[in-house]
């Protein structure tokens, strides 16, 4: 495995790898699955192999560019890990709301739980392909800001139909992206002391 590459990367690698021989001399890819099979299952282990799916099945059908609706809808199809995720979501989604004291109903605690997933796979604006702008010089047009994204090359503020609902699908994003950063690092822990 490569330094270069992102622990993400390698587990993605790991996971469609045929050589899955224990080396004593260097790390391989079923260090990495040993790894991530210390893990304690949960939301963060979930969510980690999700994405990790999601992107080797987007670069096989487009690349790193933007996905049509068609495309979007041709990669959400192929997801294995989806369908239980999305489901252990909605439940979460439901306990956070609770948690928090959020003014959402159940209802709308999943519609949003379903915004915030499709924004955590996907997170480029698709309006400006995440620049924040359209038009510009080089096409001869002026430069704009990009309305849907307010600027900022992300989707995240497209959140909700509300305020309560924003802030609420902030939280979930933001639990989420924490659970993530988590099984990064123990990933990374457990390959420094045992490889």
């Amino acid at each position: 495995m490569s330094d270069h590459r992102t622990i993400a990367e390698s587990y993605s690698s790991a996971t469609e790898s045929s050589d899955l021989r224990m080396r004593t001399e260097r790390r391989g890819d079923v260090d990495l699955m040993i790894a991530a099979g210390w893990i304690a299952d949960g939301l963060g282990p979930m969510l980690y192999r999700l994405q990790v799916e999601f992107d080797s099945v987007r670069v096989m059908l487009r690349g790193q560019g933007h996905l049509s609706p068609i495309e979007r809808f041709l990669v959400l199809d192929k997801l294995k890990t989806l369908r239980p995720a999305a489901e252990y979501l909605r439940g979460f989604a439901i306990g956070q709301a609770i948690l928090t004291g959020a003014p959402v109903t159940s209802e709308v605690a999943k519609l949003v739980m379903g915004q915030v997933l499709d924004i955590f796979l996907d997170p480029t604006c698709h309006h400006c392909d995440g620049r924040g702008f359209n038009g510009g010089s080089h096409r001869g047009e002026p430069q704009t800001i990009c309305r849907p994204c307010r600027g900022s090359g992300n989707r995240r503020e497209n959140i909700g139909k509300n305020e309560q609902q924003r802030t609420f699908g902030a939280h979930l994003l933001a639990q989420m992206e924490s659970r993530l950063c988590e099984v990064d690092r123990q990933l990374r822990e457990f390959l420094r002391s045992n490889v």
